[in-house]
């Protein structure tokens, strides 16, 4: 019986919409607005330029606009524009329609003219009351020749003009076609290069369109089937249930279903969880597309899972997010662990074959263990998270794993990163500056500035623990723009004695500010609030930061070169960066790295090739150069007569406070000084 009733049910239910689908492909259900129709527009207006004489005539059901034009020079202009609004804001929806059907006469005393048809939008993100132009014209160009009798244009392929967009600086989201609101049609001359009479008569301008379309009559009929298939529906309820457990592009556990799938397992199963990140997943997006980016996560799934496949009956895999992945051993003892982890890390070490590509990828991996499996999943992320991101901010090649030393070394860091918080909320950061000085003249040049700290609880911790503490909790674009800022307030305070010197500033800058677009503006404000020569700044960034800089970091770089402050490369030679690649960044000059300085004493050869190397390609790039680290006569001695520019170390001076400093700027004849130019004599 209800197999009856369900094969009635079902059988009206194809018969309606075997009728929908009739009357729909028939026209049945076709609309029109004829715009002609004085119930669809509210008046005619001519639009024309002051050369050009207009009249407008109505007769017989057809409207035209005569122009002439005695003297055709510059831009002129006759149109005929139908004004469809009730008020701005109340203009004609053109967007629910499909067709605009045209039946228009164009004369002009010319062969081949065309005519341009343009629906004008009004929206407050880019138009003005005041100002009629800003309406945006979505447009089509074409010939009346021919008599075309009846032409009937598809609304697609109405397009923005450019002059408009360019004219009205208008983003891109804006200048795209929006037909929501037309105030206006327009028919215009799209030139007038003779003098003469001119003509343009409307004889049938319709909206064609569908009281409902294709797409959504079928939405509305799979709704229907939808309703009265609920029943059968939920036969599939369990079905659903384990998709949604499921990502849809590589088909392992998503968050959810890697979750439940833990959570169910029996309390005395212990696990290790490995929380993997691909390196760089984004660039290989910009730069490859997004497509062999979505290939390249199905290849890497298919990779992890071969890799697991041994413990296949204890195991199970996670897309975790975007380029993230989890993988859950169950009983794994931990000899298993470490050889799974060194071959996934060796392995992820190579380029994947995509397409026509071989794209270079490697991981950051993290390992955790919990002795009972069952409902441990939070501790478990957080643990192989940490310590996925640890590998990944010291570019480990292998993986870390979180055990006691590791944890003790998180609480130690989340500490650190308290004092810092609270010395910033107490201002008991401090600054001193290291002078550099011409390797020539002994002259001060610039100072270096150093962030120090008088906080009682950071008594033992150096900017050499601290400031990476910062860079991994967030911290550091708030120290950078403290340091920036009290420079700046320095300088302007010291500024008479300064600008006889006009000694260079450089301030360290942390890679994070690459990834920062904010961080111009903020630079560009504190300049201006100051009122600091640019040219009297420059920012340092460490090699290491130019090592995964993407375009959006050099663009970031060569807007603070347009600024007018200078940027050098810190720490020059740690092997990094190759001599060839210097050349895409925008930099004024090198540090010449203090472990190739301290390796002079040595005697080695390798060093003094290397500094030799720095400095006849700094010299090819016409970049400055600054040797850190300079401690004995003989190393001074050394690097000034290979041609080092400048020089910063504890033969020189120590970085002190201001008030040392600035004595110094002004009196820089010392001993040490005179036995430096003693032994140069």
């Amino acid at each position: 019986m209800f197999l009856k009733a369900n094969l009635k049910v079902l059988l009206i239910l194809i018969l309606l919409t075997l009728s929908a689908f009739f009357l729909h492909r028939f026209g049945f259900l076709n609309s029109s607005l004829p715009l002609l129709d004085e119930r669809n527009h509210h008046s005619f207006q001519s639009v024309s330029t002051s050369k050009v004489v207009n009249s407008l005539v109505s007769s017989k059901g057809y409207t035209s606009l005569q122009c002439h034009l005695d003297v055709a020079e510059g831009f002129n202009l006759c149109g005929l524009a139908l004004d469809v609004k009730s008020s701005l804001g109340k203009g004609i929806n053109v967007g629910r329609y499909n067709d605009l059907e045209l039946e228009v006469i164009y004369k002009a005393p010319f062969e081949s003219p065309k005519i341009k048809v343009s629906f004008r939008n009004f929206h407050s993100n880019y138009s003005r009351i005041e100002d009629p132009t800003s309406f945006k014209f979505n447009t089509i160009t074409f010939s009346t020749e021919k008599n075309l009798g009846t032409l009937t244009v598809p609304l697609d392929v109405f397009q923005v003009e450019n002059w408009w967009v360019e004219q009205y600086d208008v983003d891109f989201q804006n200048s795209q076609v929006d037909l929501s609101n037309i105030i206006y049609l327009e028919f215009l001359s799209h030139s007038m290069p003779v003098s003469g009479d001119y003509e343009i008569m409307l004889k049938n301008v319709t909206l064609k369109g569908e009281l409902i379309s294709e797409n959504s009559l079928y939405k509305l009929i799979f709704a229907v089937w939808l309703l009265v298939g609920a029943i059968l529906l939920v036969r599939q309820h369990f079905k659903l249930n384990e998709i949604s457990k499921r990502d849809m592009l590589t088909g392992l556990f998503n968050r959810r279903g890697i979750q439940k799938k833990l959570n169910s397992m029996s309390y005395d199963h212990s696990a290790y969880m490995f929380y993997l990140d691909i390196n760089g997943f984004k660039n290989i997006n910009d730069t490859y597309g997004h497509d062999v980016g979505d290939k390249l996560l199905i290849c890497f799934s298919r990779m992890l899972e071969r890799k697991a496949e041994k413990f296949q009956a204890n195991s199970h895999l996670s897309r975790f997010s975007g380029d993230e992945f989890l993988i859950i051993f169950y009983d794994l003892n931990r000899e298993d662990m470490l050889a799974l982890a060194y071959a996934m890390t060796l392995k992820f070490q190579e380029p994947i074959p995509i397409d026509s590509y071989k794209i270079p990828v490697s991981i950051s991996l993290g390992v955790a263990k919990a002795e009972h499996v069952n409902n441990n999943f939070d501790t478990l992320l957080a643990h192989s998270g940490a310590a996925m991101y640890h590998a990944k901010n010291n570019r480990l090649l292998s993986f870390q794993e979180f055990d006691k030393a590791f944890s003790e070394n998180v609480y130690y860091k989340k500490r650190v990163s308290e004092f810092i918080k609270e010395a910033l909320d107490k201002d008991e950061f401090f600054l001193n500056y290291m002078p550099i000085y011409e390797a020539k003249s002994l002259k001060i040049v610039a100072f270096e500035v150093l962030l120090r700290t008088h906080s009682e609880k950071m008594k033992s911790i150096g900017p050499d623990v601290f400031i990476p503490v910062a860079e991994e909790y967030n911290l550091i674009r708030e120290i950078d723009l403290w340091v920036l800022e009290n420079t700046f307030k320095n300088i302007r305070d010291n500024f008479e004695v300064l600008s006889d010197k006009t000694p260079t500033f450089c301030i360290n800058m942390s890679s994070e500010e690459l990834n920062n677009p904010l961080f111009i503006s903020s630079l560009r404000d504190l300049l201006d609030k100051y009122n600091i020569p640019p040219a009297w700044i420059e920012l340092e960034l460490t090699e290491t930061s130019f090592v995964e800089i993407g375009q959006e970091g050099i663009n970031i770089l060569e807007s603070i070169r347009s600024l007018g402050v200078k940027i050098s490369l810190d720490d020059f030679g740690t092997g990094y960066i190759s001599f060839n690649q210097l050349v895409n960044y925008p930099v004024n000059g090198l540090k010449i790295d203090k472990s190739f300085v301290d390796l002079l004493e040595t005697g080695k050869k390798s060093s003094e090739i290397i500094i030799q190397a720095i400095l006849a390609m700094a010299e090819s790039y016409q970049l400055d150069t600054v040797a850190e680290g300079v401690e004995t006569v003989e190393q001074f001695m050394y690097l000034r007569e290979l041609g080092c520019h400048n020089m910063q170390g504890y033969l020189l001076s120590k970085p002190v406070p201001w008030l040392i400093a600035k004595d110094v700027l002004l009196n820089p004849e010392t001993d040490k000084f005179k036995k430096l130019k003693l032994l140069d004599d």
